[in-house]
């Protein structure tokens, strides 16, 4: 990376920065090289969520009026009663009891169910089940999508 005494960079990556290996990347070298750089976000987290899981599954599935998203910790103390007709995304920023999480999806998803993971640390999309997903996930920082 080379920027001229004074210059702007800019850089765009599809999503929302935080959840970008690129973005963060560029960062990190931006501040090892001494040159500033901001990142603005023009997604929010759920809808990159959403579209990369989308992306991954490799269907684009039908039209939805609305989602559901839930903080983990949340969603965990007072269990919603989420509709199974809407996307679910669950979001933790710290680590989450995914036993806990497993339990409380399985309520209203079959065991076998499809969960796609998008850990924070990696942006490596994992697709488990409602079942499994205590085992695929170490419960470290994610969102967690479920589609009907």
């Amino acid at each position: 990376m080379k920027a001229a005494r004074g210059a702007s960079v800019g850089l765009a990556v599809w999503g929302h920065p935080l959840f970008s290996p690129l973005a963060r990347a560029v960062e990190a070298e931006a501040a090892r090289k001494g040159v500033p750089c901001r990142l603005m976000a023009a997604n929010s987290p759920v809808s990159t969520a959403l579209a990369r899981s989308q992306t991954f599954l490799g269907f684009l599935p039908k039209q939805y009026f609305g989602l559901q998203a839930y903080e983990a910790e949340s969603f965990l103390s007072d269990p919603p009663r989420p509709a199974r007709r809407l996307p679910l995304v669950v979001f933790s920023e710290r680590v989450v009891d995914t036993r806990r999480l497993s339990a409380a999806l399985a309520r209203r998803w079959p065991s076998d169910h499809k969960v796609c993971v998008c850990p924070y640390d990696d942006g490596k999309l994992r697709l488990t089940s409602v079942k499994a997903l205590a085992g695929d996930w170490d419960g470290r920082g994610a969102m967690v999508c479920i589609f009907p």
